[in-house]
Order: structure tokens, then C-alpha cells, then sequence
């Protein structure tokens, strides 16, 4: 069966976030608002920089993973375990629509990692475009983004 990502990591999530903001802080040479780093989180398919998030990425793999192996456990666990529902998927779940705000993806397409973290970051863009252009790192002047 598949660990819950938090129940397995050793460090919590919340420090390797901060260590990672700050080693791009100090790579880049510049200070990143909670906004900026919002946005620098995103796909870069979406024209950011693609630095994805622990705390983001931790629910959508282990839900991809979960999913991809459903099959295979009921095949091989016996019958009186397959009833069981497993409560590290329905924790996992209430954290990626705490973090998203979106239902979850189609049943065909739960395998599947980038479905899961392409409902969160389109939520997450859609939280910054609807803000104000100065608090999401844009000059009112250009309209270009720092």
C-alpha cells in the first residue's frame, strides 16, 4: 500500500518550503512576497518559473499513486481488507481541496499527477489575477511582471 506523504516524511513539509524560499531568495538576490512566490510556483507551461511546492506536489502524487495502484491492491489484498477504505487517501483528499478549492479530477483521470496539480495551480492563477497588479508583482506603469 502507498504512505501518506506526510506521515512518512521525517521533516515536515512547512520547514523544506522555507528552506527552498530561502535558497531562491538568496540564489536569485531578491525578496519574494507570499504573492511573488505564488506565482513563481505555477507551471511553467502558464510563463512562471515552475518551482514547484512540496506542500502543493505532496497530495496530488500520493493521490496519482493511489489511484495508479487501486487496481492492483484489490487483485492481490484478501476480500475481508478490499472493504477497508483507506483513511491515508480520504486524509489526502481533504488536503488537496483544502490547498485547491476544486473538485477532484474524473475517476479516468486520477492516475494521473498532472491532473491533480493542473486543478491547483489554475486555482492558484486564478487567485492572483484577482488581485490587485501591484500585490501580484506587476508595475502599474507596464503591466509587466517583475
Amino acid at each position: 500500500m502507498t504512505k501518506t506523504p506526510a506521515k512518512s516524511c521525517k521533516i515536515p513539509i512547512i520547514i523544506i518550503i522555507i528552506i527552498i524560499i530561502i535558497i531562491i531568495i538568496m540564489f536569485l538576490n531578491v525578496d519574494l512576497n507570499e504573492d511573488q512566490w505564488l506565482q513563481a510556483s505555477l507551471p511553467v507551461a502558464d510563463g512562471r518559473l515552475g518551482i514547484r511546492s512540496a506542500q502543493m506536489l505532496a497530495s496530488s502524487a500520493f493521490l496519482a499513486s493511489a489511484a495508479t495502484t487501486l487496481t492492483l491492491q484489490k487483485s492481490i489484498l484478501p476480500s475481508n481488507i478490499k472493504s477497508v477504505p483507506d483513511q491515508s487517501v480520504a486524509s489526502a483528499e481533504i488536503a488537496w481541496e483544502a490547498l485547491s478549492s476544486s473538485p477532484m479530477p474524473s475517476s479516468s483521470k486520477q492516475h494521473i499527477q498532472k491532473a491533480w496539480h493542473k486543478l491547483m495551480a489554475t486555482k492558484h492563477a486564478s487567485l492572483l489575477q484577482s488581485k490587485s497588479p501591484v500585490r501580484c508583482g506587476q508595475s502599474q506603469t507596464s503591466g509587466s511582471i517583475n
